[in-house]
């Protein structure tokens, strides 16, 4: 029954869209299928790397503490908060030539 429920988990786990998916497409498309393959690769070994220390370190247990849950998500709703921040207030310094990205462009004049 683990093994199903892992299955499940790996499969929605690996059809959601985030950050890396878009970083993968962008790249892709701006520098070609071949780039885009290394790019997919460094991804995969990062969570592989990821998985196998988490699973062959014995740190999965750590999170199975109710205070660890909490101190974690408390300071990656913090970490998320201020890369949102950062983004939508400064738009990357070297597109300064380029229109603004920031969520404020609308504000400007």
């Amino acid at each position: 029954m683990a093994l199903l429920e892992g299955y499940i988990w790996g499969i929605l786990l690996a059809v959601l869209v985030g950050p890396v998916f878009f970083t993968l497409i962008k790249s892709s498309l701006e520098k070609g299928y071949r780039f885009g393959m290394w790019i997919a690769l460094g991804i995969f070994l990062s969570d592989l790397l990821c998985v196998s220390l988490l699973y062959g370190a014995g740190a999965a247990n750590f999170f199975e503490n109710q205070q660890y849950k909490t101190l974690v998500g408390f300071l990656g709703a913090i970490l998320l908060i201020g890369l949102g921040l950062k983004y939508a207030i400064k738009p990357n310094s070297k597109d300064a030539e380029a229109p603004s990205t920031s969520a404020f462009s609308c504000l400007e004049y």
